[in-house]
């Protein structure tokens, strides 16, 4: 019996561009992991060659400074790993939640994750920033736009972190009737002269999908922006919640 198109169609199993879109965290997740292993192995190298010397037959018994280098070696090394846990076993936090909050969670994975050739800097709103939403889904919405802000910088670069109250919506873009101003906003910019739009590429599109789908669930909005001047910059709004 011959099969409709529906069936023939279901039977392919998911399209490039949705294997795409449930390969962009997951590849995230091993950039993540990699800069954090990373930072780990410097503490406990830390760790090894204090202890090293100090059970050297020639050194005198550990003194004080080198009990605390080792602590704070171990204490920092075990901030990492829970960090990097929570990241991969973070489940979904729906609910009232400070965007400022967010964007610091953000900014410190961040920080983790990046080559000393790109600097990152935060710019974080002075009054709270309420919005509903999932906490988690956001936060990896703005880790995925950090990733290829950070893909379009060629050489060295920075990249910035900031959020805002909006009160004013730029001209052409449309936003959805849940945005009242002013808003909550968040950007993500890289400051380099490329003009490569890295949304227009594979990856950088499923990691923009992902992005404005997870805005899409808070009723918010993402777009993307590029010059020669001012880089390449990502612009989120969320409605403000009143507390």
């Amino acid at each position: 019996m011959a099969s409709n198109g529906k069936n023939s169609q279901s039977e392919k199993g998911p399209s490039s561009d949705e294997r795409l879109l449930e390969a962009a965290w997951p590849k995230a997740l091993s950039l993540i992991t990699e800069g954090f292993v990373h930072d780990v192995n410097n503490c406990l190298t830390g760790i090894l060659s204090t202890s090293e010397s100090c059970l050297q037959p020639s050194s005198a018994t550990p003194g004080k400074e080198e009990l605390t280098l080792i602590q704070e070696c171990a204490q920092k090394a075990n901030r990492l790993l829970r960090m990097l846990m929570q990241v991969h076993d973070e489940k979904p936090q729906r609910g009232l939640h400070d965007l400022n909050q967010i964007a610091g969670e953000t900014f410190e994975i961040l920080t983790h994750v990046f080559e000393r050739r790109i600097g990152l800097e935060s710019r974080i709103a002075s009054e709270p920033l309420p919005i509903q939403g999932d906490a988690a889904e956001l936060k990896r919405a703005l880790i995925l736009l950090a990733l290829s802000a950070a893909d379009a910088i060629p050489g060295t670069g920075k990249i910035k972190l900031g959020t805002s109250l909006v009160s004013e919506i730029p001209v052409g873009k449309n936003a959805p009737k849940s945005i009242r101003l002013p808003c909550a906003g968040a950007s993500i910019t890289a400051e380099t002269g490329a003009t490569v739009d890295p949304g227009r590429e594979e990856e950088g599109r499923a990691r923009f999908a992902v992005a404005e789908g997870a805005m899409a669930k808070a009723r918010g909005i993402v777009w993307v922006a590029s010059s020669p001047l001012t880089g390449i910059s990502y612009r989120l709004l969320l409605p403000r919640k009143k507390i």
